[in-house]
C-alpha cells in the first residue's frame, strides 16, 4: 500500500515538473518577441518619395512642397542633392490611396507640379536630370505590391 501511494506521489511530481516545463517554454516562445523588441508587427511602411539628382556632373538645390486634399503645405523642405545622390522621404506611404501634389524647383527654376495617386504599395520617383535637359525634372510612380497579392485580386 505504501509502495503504491509512493508511485502516485512521483507520478504527480513528475506531472508537476512537465506542466511547469510546458507552461515556462510556452512564456519563452510568446515572450521572447515582445522582451527582444523584434515582434513581427509587419514590414516598415514605403516612403511616399524618392529622390534621384541623376546629373552625373552637378549638385542640385532641390525644394519639394507636398499638398494632399486635406493639407495644403503637408510637407515642404529643400535638399542639397550631389551627383547621383539618393534620397528617400521619412513621411510614410498613406495607408489608403490619396492623391498627392509635388510641386518641385529645381536650383531656383520655375516650379513644375505632379499629380499622384499614392497609397501603401506605391511610391513617388522623383528623378533629377541635368539642366540642359528640357525635362529635367520627371516623376513616376511605383508600385511595389508583391506579385503573389496582385495575381490574387485580379
Amino acid at each position: 500500500m505504501e509502495k503504491e501511494k509512493n508511485n502516485r506521489m512521483n507520478a504527480a511530481r513528475l506531472l508537476l515538473i512537465l506542466c511547469a516545463v510546458a507552461v515556462t517554454g510556452g512564456l519563452i516562445v510568446f515572450l521572447a518577441p515582445v522582451l527582444t523588441g523584434t515582434t513581427n508587427a509587419g514590414p516598415d511602411p514605403l516612403p511616399l518619395y524618392m529622390i534621384e539628382n541623376q546629373d552625373p556632373a552637378r549638385n542640385h538645390t532641390v525644394l519639394i512642397s507636398v499638398s494632399n486634399a486635406t493639407d495644403e503645405d503637408f510637407f515642404k523642405e529643400t535638399f542639397m542633392l550631389s551627383p547621383r545622390e539618393q534620397l528617400s522621404s521619412a513621411i510614410p506611404s498613406p495607408d489608403s490611396f490619396q492623391k498627392f501634389t509635388f510641386t518641385i524647383s529645381v536650383d531656383g527654376a520655375g516650379p513644375s507640379q505632379e499629380r499622384m495617386d499614392l497609397g501603401p504599395t506605391t511610391v513617388a520617383v522623383i528623378d533629377i536630370q541635368s539642366p540642359s535637359n528640357k525635362n529635367s525634372v520627371s516623376c513616376s510612380v511605383i508600385d511595389l505590391t508583391p506579385v503573389s497579392i496582385r495575381g490574387a485580386e485580379s
